[in-house]
């Protein structure tokens, strides 16, 4: 799981997720983990997934400032079968890069009201 989002909705969405990952992961009968929590200006990936007690403490000591191609690229190296962006940030610009995180098989889920929006026009497409 990749986090886009970093405030109280994403640190509730954590506390969520820590809490349902045994459940997820035996019904799954995979391991689902968290590899990176993006906020506005920093993100933290970890490809042995991040740490869902210290996360606050690992996302202020380790996270580095990023944009879209730093983030790809950070992405692309992950040994991951498959990563599933949660977006639940507010951002229009992450809303326009879905297309290229579908084309590198970056499955999206949104609860971004602003990619539904007229302003998207890739929903289109």
């Amino acid at each position: 799981m990749l986090l886009l989002g970093a405030g109280n909705i994403g640190e509730a969405w954590i506390d969520l997720f820590k809490r349902a990952s045994p459940t997820l992961d035996r019904e799954l009968e995979a391991s689902v983990e968290l590899i990176g929590v993006v906020g506005s200006q920093k993100a933290l990936i970890a490809n042995d997934g991040i740490d869902l007690n210290n996360w606050q403490q690992d996302y202020q000591s380790h996270a580095t400032a990023w944009d879209y191609e730093s983030l790809f690229e950070q992405l692309a190296l992950l040994a991951c079968d498959e990563i599933v962006a949660l977006d639940i940030s507010a951002s229009a610009s992450l809303t326009l890069q879905y297309p290229e995180l579908f084309a590198r098989g970056i499955h999206v889920v949104s609860a971004n009201k602003l990619a539904g929006s007229d302003h998207c026009h890739f929903t289109e497409s």
